[in-house]
């Protein structure tokens, strides 16, 4: 800021400054575990101030977030597109069906997802009481088909 007294030299005295952005946000309602799917009453829209560093983004009354979530998010936090994943995403350790074919056999055994995925993608899973992960390819929501070697 420039001062200019009567009389006096001008001089420029600094002030610090800080903004803070307040603007609808998605804000939860109760907490929320990791991997759960976004429902109705989840979350709504409260005015707030952003925290520093977090990239603005004014919630749309007509777009609520939808999706899995990535992480926990404890009641009154921001939920943010960047903690969502899609809603046909699976997280690590949603239970799947792992299914091994071989010829006209086939041998369908419970397992763990050991990472997120989606349908049609690449996944690694964990068979309850097998202690090595196979590898295969998320046919669906609950199966995996898992290469045969």
């Amino acid at each position: 800021m420039r001062v200019q007294a009567p009389n006096a030299a001008a001089y420029v005295q600094r002030v610090p400054l800080t903004v803070a952005w307040s603007t609808p946000a998605w804000v939860s309602r109760h907490d929320l575990s990791p991997g759960g799917l976004l429902q109705d009453g989840d979350v709504e829209v409260q005015s707030r101030r952003w925290p520093d560093g977090m990239p603005v983004t004014p919630a749309q009354e007509d777009a609520r977030p939808v999706g899995r979530l990535r992480q926990a998010v404890r009641a009154g936090e921001f939920v943010t597109a960047a903690q969502l994943l899609p809603s046909d995403a699976l997280v690590r350790g949603d239970h799947v069906t792992a299914v091994l074919t071989e010829g006209a056999m086939e041998v369908r055994m419970p397992a763990q997802l050991l990472a997120s995925a989606r349908v049609g993608e690449r996944a690694r899973v964990q068979v309850q009481g097998r202690p090595i992960a196979l590898e295969g390819r998320l046919a669906d929501a609950q199966t995996v088909k898992v290469d045969s070697e």
